[in-house]
Formats: C-alpha cells, structure tokens, sequence
C-alpha cells in the first residue's frame, strides 16, 4: 500500500439529505494492517482499537495520541500470491483476540464476541494460506 489504509476526513463539501458529510463517529477495530502508514484520523471523533500493525508502524506514539490502546504488533509476515489468489499469514508472536461486534468470519463461521482481527475467526500459530476463489 502506497496509501493509508484508512482515511477518515471531513467532507463538509459533500451533502446528503441537506446535510454535510462529517466522518465522524467511526470506529476502526478488528483489522490487520499491513502498511507503514495505516490509519489518517482528521476528526476526534472517531476512534480506533483492537487491531493488529505491521512493524514499520510507530504503535507507541500513535497510542500516545490515544488510539490503539489495545492493538498490538505480533511480527507480522504477509505475502499474497496474486496467480493463485493465495494469501500467506505469519506472526512471530500469538496472536490476541479481541472483542468483535462482527456476526461471522470469511468461512461464515459464527464469532462470539471474541475474535482475531481481521477475516478470520482465529489465525492459528502456525502460517495461515486462504485461497480466495472467484464466486462465478
């Protein structure tokens, strides 16, 4: 990723309904990200927890600021093999469950309410090799 890989700004320029669109009020939880530069918060508004960073990542100082009291970096290896649709998880360290408002998992596995981050209920120790098939 060449871009944040979450962008919350305001838009007061756009409007709906007779009303501008703010960005407020979100919540950014239950991910995994994979890029020196993750998140871009422009409204306080908005909040962010329970997620799992990429190394290169300054986690310390961005939970200084109040975010991410909660996330963790566990040494994250991750590679994804466009030809095979395949993609490739590893961690150095086990990697921690958080509380999910999420239904369900990538394999439509019920969570309850608790989980990995990002589209799998658990990521086990070992590698992880998701093969992502075209539904056609």
């Amino acid at each position: 990723c060449t871009r944040p890989g979450v962008l919350l700004q305001v838009a007061t320029d756009r409007v709906l309904r007779g009303r501008p669109f703010t960005s407020r009020r979100n919540r950014i939880s239950n991910n995994i990200f994979y890029t020196a530069d993750p998140v871009v918060l422009l409204d306080i508004d908005n909040t962010s927890d329970n997620n799992l960073f990429f190394n290169q990542f300054d986690l310390a100082k961005w939970q200084a600021q109040g975010y991410d009291l909660y996330s963790r970096q566990p040494g994250l290896l991750i590679t994804f093999d466009r030809n095979k649709t395949q993609l490739f998880i590893k961690s150095e360290q086990k990697i921690p469950v958080f509380t999910s408002d999420l239904d369900s998992d990538f394999y439509n596995i019920p969570r309850h309410g608790h989980s990995a981050p990002g589209p799998f209920m658990e990521i086990p120790d070992e590698s992880v090799n998701l093969y992502l098939k075209n539904s056609k």
